[in-house]
C-alpha cells in the first residue's frame, strides 16, 4: 500500500512537472509571438513614413527645379534677365534636406516604438492622447521648416520682393534662437558624467540649421 502511494505520488509529481513545463512553453510562445507582432506593427507603421519622406522629398525637389527654371529665361516684359539669389536656393534645399529628416527621424525612428505605458494621463485624456501631444508638438517644428523654406523659394528672386532681406533677417534671428534653445535644453538635461561636447556633437541637428543660416545671411549681403 504505501508503495502504491509513492507511485501514485510520484506519477502526479512527474505530471505536475510536465504540465509546469508546457505552460513555460505556452508562455513563452505567447511572448514570442506578441513580440514579432510589435515588430510587424512597427515595420508596418514605418514603411508609409517611409514613402511619405521620400515623396516629400521629390516634391520639394520638383518645386527647386520649377524655380531654377523659371529664373533663368529671359523677361521679355522687362527687357531684361531676372536674378536668383542662389544662397537663398541652396538655404531652401539645406531646409528641404533637414525638414525630410525630421519626420523621417520621428516617424520611423521615434513613434513606431513608443508605447502608451509611457507616457502619463492626464486631464486632457489617457496616455494614448499624451502621446499624440508628443507628436503634434514634434510636427510644430515641422511647420517652421516648411515655411521657411517657401519663403525662402519666394525670396529666391531679389529684384521681385521688396523687403525680403529683412524678413529673411528675422528669420535667421528666429533659428538662431532655436539653436540656443537646443544648446540649453542639452545642458539642463545633461546627465552625472555625460560631456556636453559630445552630447552636443551627437545632436547635430544645430549644424544644419547654422548652415541654413549661413547661406540665408549671404543671400541678404548680395
Amino acid at each position: 500500500m504505501k508503495k502504491l502511494r509513492m507511485t501514485r505520488h510520484s506519477a502526479l509529481r512527474l505530471a505536475y512537472r510536465r504540465l509546469a513545463n508546457q505552460q513555460r512553453r505556452v508562455a513563452f510562445l505567447e511572448a514570442r509571438v506578441d513580440t514579432l507582432a510589435a515588430e510587424l506593427r512597427a515595420r508596418g507603421a514605418g514603411e508609409p513614413a517611409k514613402k511619405t519622406a521620400l515623396w516629400f522629398l521629390f516634391a520639394g525637389l520638383i518645386v527647386l527645379a520649377l524655380v531654377a527654371v523659371k529664373a533663368c529665361p529671359t523677361d521679355a516684359f522687362q527687357g531684361g534677365t531676372r536674378t536668383m539669389n542662389i544662397p537663398f536656393l541652396l538655404a531652401a534645399i539645406v531646409a528641404l534636406g533637414a525638414v525630410t529628416l525630421h519626420v523621417y527621424t520621428f516617424e520611423v525612428w521615434i513613434w513606431p516604438k513608443l508605447k502608451d505605458e509611457g507616457f502619463p494621463a492626464t486631464p486632457f485624456g489617457p496616455p494614448s492622447v499624451t502621446k499624440g501631444f508628443y507628436r503634434t508638438v514634434w510636427h510644430f517644428f515641422t511647420v517652421s521648416w516648411v515655411l521657411t523654406i517657401l519663403l525662402l523659394l519666394f525670396f529666391t528672386f531679389g529684384d521681385v520682393v521688396p523687403y525680403a532681406n529683412m524678413i529673411v533677417t528675422m528669420l535667421m534671428v528666429y533659428w538662431i534662437c532655436i539653436v540656443i534653445e537646443i544648446f540649453v535644453v542639452a545642458a539642463f538635461s545633461l546627465q552625472p558624467g555625460e560631456s556636453y561636447i559630445k552630447t552636443m556633437a551627437k545632436a547635430f541637428q544645430w549644424v544644419i540649421v547654422l548652415i541654413m543660416v549661413g547661406f540665408m545671411y549671404w543671400g541678404t549681403k548680395l
